[in-house]
């Protein structure tokens, strides 16, 4: 999930105890949602700074991936809101719905 910092963690839950994949720096305020799209490759997070970010799950598990060694870039940035994105919802057809504190 997302920190106060701007960064989230990829937990594996295979094992009860759970184990850290990675972390990654998303936004620059803090996360306040995330979810995954319904065909399961992407992650979308949202937070306080507004924006709306697309990640490739594949780079932020896939520790061959060239991506894995330095911070992800977001496949794409939603910055429609003014303020806290508050709520984020997957949809059929890969859509997704925001929500924020700007209405």
């Amino acid at each position: 999930w997302g920190g106060a910092s701007g960064s989230c963690y990829i937990w594996s839950s295979v094992s009860l105890s759970g184990r850290l994949l990675r972390t990654f720096k998303a936004h620059y305020r803090s996360c306040t949602c995330m979810t995954f799209s319904d065909c399961g490759k992407y992650l979308a997070t949202g937070s306080a700074d507004g924006m709306v970010h697309l990640f490739s799950l594949m780079d932020l598990v896939d520790m061959t991936s060239p991506n894995s060694k330095r911070n992800v870039s977001p496949m794409h940035t939603f910055s429609i809101h003014h303020f806290p994105v508050t709520s984020l919802i997957r949809l059929p057809s890969g859509r997704m719905a925001s929500a924020a504190e700007d209405g």
